[in-house]
């Protein structure tokens, strides 16, 4: 069995997911990335694994990998999303359920699957889900997106109270990240006005966001459960003059 932790982080291969693999790296984490993409092997600490999230069949090879090389698991971090703004009036049973799949039941799934690895072998084991701001603050085409993250929330608290005292479960409700994906979706109009509406005027960087899971991931965070962190740079609070 391994002596240092041990992690599975999905979505890792780009994004808030890399910033996370990096910042676990750095505290001596050994690290499973796994994403629907191929994954690179980066460092000596990690594996990759070619993974859809929301299949059972790839949720077995993800633990017994991890079982077989490692043989323990401290850490589950669910960051696999799927966003794609569709008017509501377009969007499609086809759609809806690739979102919530992804977002949400994908979430509970790999949480069946870890939970006895973790329960069994984990020093003080943690799982954080991955929210976003939208789930209280929308912005328009992105309903089953905010459906998700909103009852990925839910589910968090759901959790919590289920699997402890043994697991702790939190999520991180982020704000926005400066990615390929976001200056892909969004407009520059778009863009300004988050900025705007944002205490701190601007835009995190994904290793600021990485860095929240990371303490709620540790021993730091041991009294910690049940609890949606919002990591916004203070626009939920935001209220203009």
């Amino acid at each position: 069995m391994s002596t240092k932790p041990c992690a599975i982080v999905t979505g890792a291969a780009a994004g808030l997911g890399h910033a996370i693999v990096t910042a676990l790296l750095t505290k001596g984490y050994r690290v499973l990335l796994a994403d629907k993409n191929r994954t690179v092997r980066r460092h000596a600490e990690t594996l990759a694994l070619r993974m859809d999230v929301t299949s059972e069949r790839d949720w077995n090879k993800c633990v017994a990998l991890v079982k077989s090389r490692w043989g323990r698991l401290d850490a589950l971090v669910h960051n696999a999303a799927y966003c794609q703004p569709i008017p509501l009036e377009k969007s499609s049973v086809v759609y809806w359920n690739k979102t919530l799949s992804t977002n949400l039941v994908a979430c509970g799934l790999g949480t069946i699957h870890c939970r006895e690895l973790l329960r069994n072998t984990g020093q003080s084991p943690a799982i954080v889900n991955i929210s976003s701001g939208q789930s209280s603050h929308p912005i328009p085409g992105h309903a089953a997106y905010v459906a998700s993250k909103g009852g990925l929330e839910a589910l968090t608290r759901s959790l919590a109270r289920e699997l402890g005292p043994q697991i702790r479960v939190n999520a991180v409700v982020a704000g926005a990240m400066g990615s390929k994906r976001l200056y892909r979706q969004l407009t520059r109009r778009q863009l300004a006005d988050i900025r705007r509406r944002t205490i701190l005027q601007r835009i995190a960087d994904p290793s600021e966001v990485a860095n929240v899971v990371v303490f709620l991931l540790s021993a730091k965070a041991s009294f910690v459960t049940g609890a949606c962190w919002v990591v916004d740079g203070g626009k939920t609070i935001y209220q203009e003059c």
